[in-house]
């Protein structure tokens, strides 16, 4: 049996015993009835929604989201009722037509598929487990059909959690109905009191509260509360205070739920900002990493990945890739010898019209474990006084009291860069997983290696180089034919890290070969193909998914707000 096995079968004998874990006191209520949202963010739809509405991707999403409650709350009053896929449907289409935003019938099913597999909030798994090791039984009282309850549930590793997964089409109702509600009570055979309604927003907070649930607002989103005149019975912004509110003295630590967050409030928004604050705004530009080449391509997968993912990026058959080669930060003319990482960026376009992206360093581990680390970093690299100058002292004093960023920090002292873009090796940095058509999941890390060899400049020529030669090589060098790598897949085992970006896997690890990209092409980015890619890595294909990583997770939103700001011209 499976860790993994062995884990859902522990949880299932303590739900089903109703046993509190020992040493902790009993839970205050019997049950907790989730809104959906509460365990699954909806913004991670906006991946999908960025292919089709690029810079507007929050807006669309946002209009999308509230045409579907509105249509439910219209079809509640009216006795019109339908299956919640379908109103999604109504909604997608209506908020399509009213963005003027062309939707083939592909990208209307991508769409729709992103609402089937919601990627968790960070701290959704562990609170669940707190909740059932404590004897709480865990219910949904939901307005997505069953159909999309199961499918994000299933998605997610997330169903053996719940006792049900409820669905107000049960009775054909949609909240904030009363009946609707009533399910709860039903289902759990218990009383009002003995169930805590879960919000996700502050009007089904409203409506469960006026039907005479304990009520928490989850308020994800730090929303103010409605002007209604019934105020929730608690409210946080995450897990760890409604955990406080159902168990009392038996809730962990607010940090004990999301790892490698541990002192983490910081928002994408923010990041953005410093970085803004930090290198200077240049409208229209990337706000990191905004010094690159472009360059294009093919991928070609081999057969030996298909046992570990049913991704059609290893078909065997070629793949157009958009390629970006970059420098981190904000500086448009930080020197080339800078002993700072180098990037590469892949989109492969596949044949079905789906994306996959792979954002990489060629350092072999990132420089923070978690969101708050790196806003950190940017912070501490804002000039104090000259522009362009950061205070070596407060440089210093972060890498002092981030020892999550020592790791790269040694890395980039040994090594000197590289003498151009062929020459390095990329690293995917972050632990993915890998679904193949069994459904078995195979935790991954990748890498790519130049068959050109990988090198660095001596200290010498590290010393003579002139500030900008890197773009100029790269051009020169595919005029000679195309540049190859080996993207070499290594296969986790139990235990490796899986959520943390700074820490490396062991070296006796299995490696496979999965796959050659060639690049033939490369040219300044004005105007070229990857300039107004939004390299997001959590646009990815069927077959490959990512890991709770906080910094992976948080990416995808932060390149959201720069993408959105630089294709507006701000």
């Amino acid at each position: 049996m499976t860790s993994s096995a062995l884990q859902r079968m522990l949880i299932l004998i303590l739900f089903a015993l109703h046993l509190p874990v020992q040493g902790q006191t009993s839970p205050r209520f019997k049950a907790v009835a989730f809104d959906y949202f509460v365990i699954f963010d909806p913004d991670s739809i906006l991946p999908a929604v960025e292919e089709v509405a690029p810079g507007r991707a929050a807006e669309f999403a946002k209009g999308w989201r509230g045409k579907q409650f509105e249509y439910g709350f219209l079809r509640s009053i009216t006795g019109q009722h339908a299956d919640f896929f379908e109103v999604t449907a109504d909604a997608l289409d209506y908020t399509a037509a009213a963005m003027q935003v062309r939707l083939g019938s592909e990208a209307r099913t991508r769409l729709l598929n992103a609402y089937l597999t919601l990627r968790p909030w960070p701290d959704a798994q562990q609170a669940l487990q707190r909740l059932r090791a404590a004897g709480v039984r865990i219910i949904t009282i939901a307005n997505f059909s069953p159909m999309m309850l199961r499918a994000n549930a299933d998605h997610a590793g997330l169903t053996a959690h719940f006792d049900q997964l409820l669905s107000t089409a049960r009775n054909g109702t949609y909240k904030p109905s009363a009946g609707a509600y009533a399910l709860g009570m039903q289902a759990l055979g218990l009383k009002k009191e003995e169930i805590v309604f879960a919000a996700f927003g502050g009007w089904d907070a409203y409506g469960a509260k006026s039907f005479g649930y304990p009520t928490y607002w989850v308020n994800r989103f730090k929303l103010p509360r409605e002007r209604v005149g019934i105020p929730p019975d608690g409210e946080s912004h995450d897990m760890a205070g409604l955990l406080q509110f159902v168990l009392g003295d038996a809730a962990p630590a607010a940090a004990s739920l999301r790892p490698g967050a541990e002192a983490s409030e910081v928002r994408p928004d923010q990041v953005v900002a410093a970085l803004e604050q930090t290198f200077g705004v240049h409208p229209g530009e990337r706000r990191n990493h905004i010094k690159g080449t472009c360059a294009a391509g093919t991928f070609v997968g081999h057969a030996v990945a298909r046992p570990y993912t049913r991704s059609a990026l290893f078909s065997g058959e070629p793949v157009e890739v958009v390629a970006r080669f970059s420098l981190p930060g904000g500086n448009p003319h930080i020197a080339d010898t800078a002993r700072i990482p180098r990037g590469l960026a892949l989109e492969f376009q596949l044949a079905d019209g789906s994306r996959q992206h792979m954002t990489m360093l060629n350092t072999p581990v990132f420089g923070a474990s978690s969101p708050q680390a790196f806003f950190d970093e940017i912070v501490a690299r804002r000039p104090k006084e000259e522009p362009g100058k950061p205070d070596p002292e407060r440089i210093k004093a972060f890498h002092a009291s981030h020892p999550d960023s020592q790791a790269q920090l040694a890395f980039l002292a040994r090594h000197n860069p590289p003498p151009s873009w062929t020459h390095s090796n990329y690293f995917g940095i972050h632990t993915f997983k890998f679904v193949n058509h069994e459904a078995k999941t195979t935790l991954v890390r990748w890498r790519f290696v130049p068959k050109d060899g990988a090198g660095e400049l001596s200290n010498s020529e590290l010393s003579s180089a002139p500030q900008q030669f890197l773009e100029t090589r790269l051009i020169e060098r595919l005029r000679r034919g195309p540049v190859q790598w080996d993207m070499v897949v290594t296969i986790g085992e139990a235990g490796d890290p899986e959520t943390d970006p700074t820490r490396l896997w062991p070296e006796d690890r299995r490696e496979i070969k999965a796959g050659t990209l060639s690049i033939t092409s490369a040219q300044p980015q004005k105007g070229a193909a990857c300039e107004n890619v939004n390299f997001d890595p959590l646009i990815m294909s069927d077959g490959i998914e990512p890991t709770e990583d906080p910094v992976l997770l948080f990416r995808s939103p932060a390149y959201a707000i720069s993408f959105g700001k630089r294709v507006s011209g701000q």
